[in-house]
């Protein structure tokens, strides 16, 4: 444009013809630029479009290949994440499943309860008794470790060492009936510490008081646990023993009422859970003692009872016994009870069998061994009845005894189921 002004400018210094001449060329000079200039940036234009279309090409490939690394990635983390999740998840119903084995009720901590998962659940801390002793878990797993501590102390023949887990148990779960009637035998068991001879747990000097104190205390722990729970049978069966244990070391007249009140207890217990083994046993012991009572107290028991207080029966003690056995076959004392009640009776191929059974059976606590400890002396007494009317020797008696546990028992059974318990062997003393 600026050589086209200056060639107008200039018109007037050459000729028509020659003026005329540089116009026309100007112009076609320009149109020429112009088209050239369009073209370049036409070519640009396309350039350009084309180097952008190449490049977003590129650049949308990468966007693509890091989104999918992005996306695997992703799903990497959250399937790693998930199984970490189940891990933990399989891990904390374990936990739960052990710690939901605790005996008791759902009201104090303990039975079985559904698994709500909690990603953010953490491990209880654990709990310190005033014994010092490290509970893990809830109360249920707590109490139910102090009665298996407890437990395997009475099993070892220490009944002292016992009653401390049992109070802190009752301190854990107050109000339970069978943690208080714990507490009650354990402490009526101490007073059979100095019975316990050549164990460590013997204890030499145990007065007559502090045994009577031992189970006047465990009378009374008796009842509480009754006011616990009135329609359980092992309260009374727990105040039963008490009483029978009591009753030892008092004179001829507290004997007597104790007897009564034993006899009630005996009777509530099988009244109320008849399917309890403990219960029978328990009025076969009645019956057994009060037949053993010499000729003093037993008029004694009339002058105050009158017919109220029945005599005790060996025979009956039998037929409870059986009923003991019936229900739990594995218990020592039943057996020893029935070994010692047919040796009584005469039925000595039966008493050799019962008393032989014993023998294989663990000791669950002071009460089972000293009744263990019971059961050479009745054999040798079986084995010096036989030598004495036989005219053998203990050896060849025993194993005349042997033979008579597999023969003669069963046509024994026999006659008594005919006979009925009352006439079944029984010795002119059986009754009382």
């Amino acid at each position: 444009m600026t050589r086209i002004v200056y060639e107008v400018c200039s018109l007037d210094r050459s000729s028509p013809e020659q003026a005329g001449a540089t116009q026309i060329g100007s112009a076609s000079a320009t149109d020429d630029g112009e088209v050239n200039a369009f073209e370049r940036t036409r070519l640009q234009a396309e350039q350009a479009l084309e180097h952008h279309t190449r490049h977003g090409s590129v650049l949308a490939s990468q966007v693509n290949e890091r989104m999918n690394k992005t996306a695997s990635g992703l799903r990497h983390a959250f399937a790693t994440a998930g199984k970490q999740l189940h891990d933990q998840q399989v891990k904390l119903r374990r936990q739960v499943s052990k710690r939901s084995r605790g005996e008791g009720t759902p009201e104090d901590g303990g039975g079985r309860r559904g698994f709500n998962f909690n990603p953010f659940w953490r491990k209880r801390k654990r709990e310190q008794g005033s014994l010092g002793i490290q509970l893990p878990g809830g109360k249920a797993a707590q109490a139910k470790q102090l009665v298996e501590k407890a437990q395997a102390l009475e099993r070892e023949l220490n009944p002292r060492a016992a009653l401390p887990i049992y109070e802190e148990l009752n301190k854990l779960v107050p109000g339970r009936y069978d943690y208080i009637a714990f507490v009650a035998k354990a402490t009526s068991d101490a007073s059979y510490l100095d019975e316990v001879k050549g164990t460590k747990y013997y204890e030499r000097n145990l007065s007559g008081d502090e045994k009577r104190e031992l189970n006047r205390k465990a009378i009374e722990l008796s009842k509480q646990a009754m006011e616990a729970d009135p329609s359980k049978s092992l309260p009374h069966v727990a105040a039963c023993i008490s009483m029978g244990r009591l009753a030892i070391f008092s004179d001829n007249k507290a004997k007597v009422k104790l007897a009564k009140e034993a006899r009630e207890q005996a009777e509530i217990a099988v009244k109320k859970e008849p399917s309890d083994d403990l219960t029978h046993h328990l009025m076969g012991r009645w019956h057994w003692e009060m037949a053993q009572l010499n000729g003093i107290v037993r008029a004694l028991i009339r002058m105050m009872w009158g017919t109220a207080l029945q005599p005790g029966s060996v025979t009956e003690a039998l037929a409870c016994y059986k009923r003991a056995a019936e229900i739990n076959s594995t218990r020592l004392v039943h057996r020893v009870e029935l070994g010692r009640v047919h040796a009584r009776l005469g039925n000595k191929a039966e008493a050799y069998k019962q008393l032989k059974l014993a023998l294989t059976m663990d000791v669950e606590d002071i009460n089972s061994y000293l009744q263990k400890e019971d059961i050479e002396p009745i054999l040798k007494s079986l084995k010096k009845r036989r030598w004495g009317f036989g005219g053998g020797t203990p050896e060849t008696d025993l194993e005349e005894l042997q033979e008579a546990s597999t023969s003669e028992a069963e046509p024994q059974e026999a006659e008594q189921s005919h006979g009925g318990l009352e006439g079944a062997g029984q010795s002119p003393s059986a009754e009382a």
